[in-house]
C-alpha cells in the first residue's frame, strides 16, 4: 500500500530495463505503493480534464484544435507508458511526459504545456 520508501527500490537494479525514463512508473509503484501510483494517475488526470476544458473553451478554431493535440500527445503518452508498464502494450520507449528521464522530451512537453497555458490564458480575456 505504501511501497519500500523512497529510494529503497530493488528492482531498478536488477530487473526493469531503462529506469529512469522508460520504466519509471514501475519504480515509483514500488518505492511509493499504491497511493503513490494513484496520485500519479489522479494528477495526470486532471491535467488531461483541464487541458480539455481549456480546448473546449477556446474562442478559436486553431486554438480548440492545439489545445485538444496537445492534451491528447501528453495523455497518450502516459496512458501508453502505463500500459506498458503493466503489460497491457508492448514496451515502446515512450516516457511520462515530466517525469522521465530525458531532456528533448522535458524541453518539448513544457512547450506543448506552455502552449495550452497560454491558450487558457488567452480564454480568460
Amino acid at each position: 500500500l505504501f511501497g519500500v520508501g523512497f529510494g529503497q527500490s530493488r528492482q531498478k537494479y536488477y530487473y526493469l530495463p531503462e529506469v529512469a525514463s522508460d520504466s519509471i512508473f514501475a519504480i515509483i509503484g514500488e518505492e511509493f505503493g499504491f497511493l503513490g501510483t494513484a496520485l500519479v494517475i489522479a494528477a495526470f488526470s486532471y491535467l488531461i480534464y483541464r487541458g480539455f476544458e481549456i480546448a473546449k473553451n477556446a474562442k478559436t478554431l486553431r486554438g480548440r484544435l492545439l489545445a485538444a493535440g496537445v492534451t491528447s500527445w501528453i495523455g497518450l503518452q502516459f496512458f501508453v507508458n502505463i500500459g506498458a508498464m503493466t503489460q497491457l502494450l508492448p514496451l515502446t520507449g515512450v516516457p511520462i511526459p515530466l517525469i522521465s528521464y530525458g531532456g528533448s522530451s522535458m524541453v518539448f512537453s513544457l512547450m506543448g504545456l506552455g502552449i495550452l497555458a497560454n491558450i487558457g490564458k488567452e480564454n480568460l480575456k
